[in-house]
């Protein structure tokens, strides 16, 4: 793939302290086979010396942007998410790796689906043969009523940029806006699942992320904003699959506070239950049963998978394609 025949991408570096292994990233990017590339690096009024590090790279390719003042993660984000110049849009933090062929594959992946707004990568999985295009139904099916298929990070998601700026990036009220935005654009386009394998990131102690893994402190606004979608007249699940998409949160929400309290933590369960405005309704369904059977017929022997000639590096000509 040569830089005049593929699209430009923007790989988002969000920085903010990252001097300990800001380098590594940035070296990773910069190695990439697809070479058609910004690094748009934002950093977010590091304290430590991240800033002389990445005004370090004389690369034509980087663009360094320095903000005057702390925004926060994710509105540092969407600052990003509005600078760039790219077709497809990729955040690789400054504690991350991305690897050598990484952005190539997920960009000819999103090039062969153009009616999806992302790629995901998924882990190995028996019901998938990737990649594999899921309308805004089957996410929501699959996210609500079976094992789920968004991100864990934004390292495994490669965006439409358009799309991106189009739902105003990342909603800054939230501390896991990377589940948020893949819910938020999963509800109105066509999503791709790619195989995994392209990024490695980064777990350390002390990350905003393990402190929101810990007691599971994430839980009030994950369960705040899954209802919010859920309730909203664009979502693509009918009215009876809705019902038991809130059962099933009801019912897990609920022992989830009922095994706090049991461990004696009662302050603990009243502090979830206040962040999160669990209603008292919701109790009934602590004995329910979590319905998630979506896809319980596909298997080995019956994966999901596309026609092969919508793989982009088949070299099928006309007539030979499955």
């Amino acid at each position: 793939m040569t830089m005049s025949t593929t699209p430009l991408a923007t790989i988002a570096m969000v920085t903010y302290n990252s001097s300990a292994y800001v380098a590594q990233a940035i070296e990773s990017v910069l190695c990439q086979s697809y070479e058609n590339l910004e690094l748009l690096i934002c950093d977010d009024y590091s304290s430590d010396n991240t800033r002389k590090i990445v005004q370090n790279y004389s690369d034509t390719r980087i663009r360094v942007i320095l903000n005057e003042q702390n925004l926060g993660e994710y509105a540092n984000r969407n600052q990003a998410a509005r600078l760039a110049r790219g077709k497809y849009l990729i955040y690789i933090d400054g504690d991350d790796i991305l690897y050598p062929h990484g952005l190539e594959f997920m960009v000819r992946m999103l090039e062969a689906f153009p009616n999806s707004a992302m790629a995901i990568a998924r882990p190995w999985n028996e019901k998938i043969i990737y990649p594999v295009e899921f309308s805004p139904r089957q996410m929501y099916l699959s996210e609500y009523l079976g094992g789920g298929n968004i991100a864990i990070n934004f390292a495994h998601v490669l965006f439409r940029t358009a799309v991106l700026q189009e739902v105003g990036g990342i909603d800054t009220r939230y501390k896991t806006g990377d589940a948020w935005i893949q819910l938020r654009i999963a509800r109105d386009h066509p999503c791709l699942l790619i195989s995994d394998g392209l990024a490695w990131w980064r777990r350390t102690p002390g990350q905003s992320s393990e402190a929101l893994l810990r007691n599971h402190a994430s839980w009030p606004e994950y369960y705040q904003y899954r209802m919010e979608f859920l309730m909203h007249e664009d979502c693509p699940l009918t009215k009876e699959e809705s019902n038991i998409a809130i059962s099933n949160i009801y019912s897990t929400s609920s022992r989830l506070i009922l095994k706090y309290i049991l461990k004696g933590r009662i302050g603990y369960a009243r502090k979830l239950i206040k962040k999160s405005k669990f209603p008292l309704r919701a109790w009934k369904f602590i004995r329910s049963s979590n319905l998630r059977n979506h896809l319980v017929e596909v298997n080995a022997g019956n994966p999901l998978f596309s026609e092969m000639k919508k793989n982009p590096f088949a070299r099928f000509t006309e007539g030979e394609h499955i």
